[in-house]
């Protein structure tokens, strides 16, 4: 007879539930006899991930979209039946909210990093000052801090508080809601600690890095794809 293990989970949200259901399935692959309690303060599943439906309109108030270059999010999104659910965000266009007036993502910007420099320069996202100090980046050096630092911190150095908050910091909470001062630059984008390690500018390195435009007729690619999921709340 299998002894039976007993595994407490803390905490409802993508991760805790995400963990039950991969012990759950190793258990039944293995035989395995286990006793699973998930432990959540408060009344519903899901954490930082909800989403309300008001007015006609879909709203994500938490995360709304995971990189598609990281596996793990498709596959276990497949595995659970949500793969119906999962929307390309390669259509429409998309709005940062600053000093209540809505400001276009400019063109070219690649997790808020510019590719093209026109776009960055004509828009209303970011005062002049703040254009101006995002330029120094073509100057800096690149950082002597060898491995990791805060997410925030990298890109402040590079590109300037005011590119960070008002374009940044927004994009990168739709996708790990949380604050990108308090996070892992190595675990979350790596691939821009090496492109400022190896091109020192990290536009003029993320111009050489990102591929061009396709010929009309196939399907536009980018170094770093998003893909949008229509999050549920388990309850």
């Amino acid at each position: 007879m299998l002894d039976t293990k007993k595994v407490v989970i803390i905490g409802g949200g993508i991760t805790g539930l995400t963990a039950a259901y991969y012990l759950q399935k190793e258990a039944k692959a293995k035989n395995l006899a286990l006793n699973i309690t998930l432990i959540e303060a408060s009344h519903k599943l899901g954490g930082k991930i909800q989403t309300v439906e008001q007015d006609g309109f879909i709203i994500e108030r938490g995360p709304d979209s995971f990189l598609a270059r990281k596996k793990s999010a498709s596959i276990l999104a497949k595995e659970v039946g949500l793969s119906d659910k999962l929307v390309s965000n390669s259509t429409g266009q998309s709005f940062v909210l600053v000093q209540d007036q809505l400001h276009p993502i400019p063109g070219g910007s690649v997790m808020g990093i510019p590719t093209q420099i026109g776009p960055f320069v004509t828009t209303g996202l970011f005062s002049w000052m703040g254009k101006a100090r995002a330029a120094g980046d073509f100057i800096l050096p690149k950082s002597n801090v060898q491995g990791d630092q805060p997410l925030g911190n990298f890109f402040r150095r590079r590109l300037g508080d005011e590119v960070v908050e008002n374009l940044i910091e927004p994009l990168l909470s739709g996708i790990y809601a949380g604050d990108i001062d308090q996070m892992s630059l190595l675990s979350t984008f790596p691939q821009f600690y090496e492109i400022e390690q190896k091109h020192r500018s990290l536009v003029l390195g993320m111009k050489k890095t990102t591929p061009k435009p396709s010929v009309k007729g196939q399907k536009k690619t980018r170094d770093f794809p998003d893909v949008l999921i229509r999050t549920t709340v388990i309850r």
